[in-house]
């Protein structure tokens, strides 16, 4: 049986106080390697029991060095916490309070808007944006009134006929000057079929006009109420697609636009349907197919568009390239009329007496335009005047009607003709009435009791519209004859 002898108890006990000694000396130690031990294998738990050694202050090397990790990340954390004050510290004052920038802000956009508004105004050019367009900018030195007219009517982008361009020139310039103006006639652009540069024109009409306003579908509604609000230069393209549709109601707006002493419209308006009146006081183009009512037709001044010939040579409109000289005459426009507004007020020009009442109001701003801006635009907007007025022209009296046929005989005669072309009839008939102008229209209206039509001719390598001598010849025979006693007798 195995026993222990005395000595053996002896020495075990001594080895048993140091044993104890080094417990309280390090208990944290076997904690450690307890818990290092857990789940690791026999040579790993060697190998951290032999690189664990005691520190004097009774702390592992490994707590050691953690516990200097998390002085460091400690600090770390403080030195950043310090930077991010300092910065903040360093933003609030680089940056201002939300009151100052917002009148930083306000102050930006006042700079800005200033400096758009000299920019505008240093190169009058006005964008093309959609709505009602703002006034052009005058040109900053004096226009020349015959040039201007002359630059208006340059017709290179459409295949107008004879007299259009004088009338649409004056009707630009009649935009600018319409504070003064009592009749505001109408610039109807009428074409039998579409593509005949109906809207080519408008749109070229949108730079040269004063507020021009343009619209290819509009209420009656919108049209009132916008020329009581802005009253801006109405440019209606496409009116065949509304105008018939909306009926009375909007060619009773159109027409009461025609003289500044009707031109308004009543309607109700609130919960109580109180009478409210809307002025429709302002300049109208209108482009459509086919014609105008008959009330809105004799308030117009019509140009009869039409397409291209094969050997007619025009140039393609193009905003981009052909705008900013549009702008540039708008701006010429603006500053003549500035210029000659107190001219043009109470005006009272000489207005064609072929001309009946109602083209007689239509023509006479435009003709006291022209008379104001000098040369030979006088003579020239007379002539377009009677060359469109077409079917308006009055038939002369009886006594005029043989006047008029004893100056044609004469012509022929004195001249030995036997044809002549409708221009230089016109020119020498104006001979003999004294400078009276006279169109191949007015001519031709003038004739038509007699059933005297212009028809082609002739005349060496070409062939202009005129008339023979023999298609007088009844005519002269009834009303002009030889012997007067051969005349029918007036018994009947």
């Amino acid at each position: 049986m195995y026993g222990f002898s005395s000595n053996s108890r002896r020495g075990l006990s001594r080895r048993s106080v140091h044993w104890l000694a080094a417990q309280r000396v390090a208990p944290s130690r076997q904690q450690s390697q307890s818990q290092q031990s857990q789940g690791a294998n026999p040579s790993q738990q060697s190998q951290n029991q032999q690189s664990q050694t005691t520190h004097p202050s009774g702390q592992t090397q490994s707590q050691q060095a953690q516990g200097q990790t998390a002085n460091q990340s400690q600090q770390s954390q403080n030195h950043q916490g310090q930077t991010q004050k300092q910065n903040q510290s360093q933003q609030s004052q680089s940056q201002p309070s939300q009151g100052q920038r917002a009148s930083q802000g306000q102050q930006s956009q006042g700079q800005t808007a200033n400096q758009s508004q000299q920019s505008k105004q240093s190169q009058g050019q006005t964008q093309q944006t959609a709505g009602i367009q703002p006034d052009p900018v005058p040109w900053r030195d004096p226009v020349d009134g015959v040039v201007l007219f002359n630059e208006l009517k340059a017709g290179r982008y459409l295949a107008l006929p004879e007299a259009a361009l004088e009338a649409i020139a004056l009707w630009v310039l009649f935009t600018h000057t319409f504070d003064v103006a009592e009749v505001s006639p109408r610039l109807a652009l009428l074409s039998p079929l579409p593509e005949c540069g109906k809207t080519t024109a408008l749109s070229i009409l949108s730079r040269l006009v004063r507020r021009a306003m343009l619209t290819s579908n509009v209420t009656a509604a919108v049209v009132f109420r916008a020329i009581d609000q802005d009253r801006p230069t109405l440019l209606m393209d496409e009116a065949d697609t509304y105008l018939q549709q909306r009926g009375d109601e909007f060619r009773g707006i159109l027409n009461s636009g025609h003289t500044r002493d009707a031109a308004v419209v009543w309607r109700t308006e609130g919960d109580k349907f109180k009478p409210k009146a809307f002025s429709t006081w302002a300049p109208l183009a209108i482009a459509k197919n086919g014609k105008l009512p008959d009330t809105l037709a004799s308030r117009s001044i019509t140009i009869e568009m039409r397409r291209k010939r094969a050997d007619e040579s025009v140039t393609r409109y193009r905003p981009g390239r052909d705008g900013p000289v549009l702008d540039e005459l708008a701006r010429k426009c603006a500053r003549w009329a500035k210029d000659n507004l107190q001219n043009l007020e109470g005006a009272d020009p000489m207005v064609p007496k072929e001309l009946n009442n109602r083209a007689a109001d239509n023509w006479r701003p435009l003709l006291a335009i022209a008379d104001a801006l000098g040369g030979d635009c006088p003579i020239r907007a007379r002539q377009a005047a009677l060359a469109l007025a077409g079917d308006e022209i009055e038939v002369t009296s009886s006594e005029q009607l043989l006047a008029n046929t004893r100056s044609i005989r004469n012509v022929y005669t004195q001249r030995g003709i036997d044809r002549i072309s409708s221009k230089d009839l016109c020119d020498e008939l104006g001979k003999i009435e004294d400078g009276h102008i006279i169109s191949p229209d007015w001519l031709a209206a003038m004739l038509r009791p007699f059933r005297i039509r212009p028809h082609s001719i002739r005349i060496g390598q070409s062939t202009p519209k005129g008339y023979m001598w023999k298609d007088f010849e009844d005519a002269f025979a009834r009303y002009l004859p030889e012997n007067p006693n051969t005349a029918t007798s007036h018994e009947n």
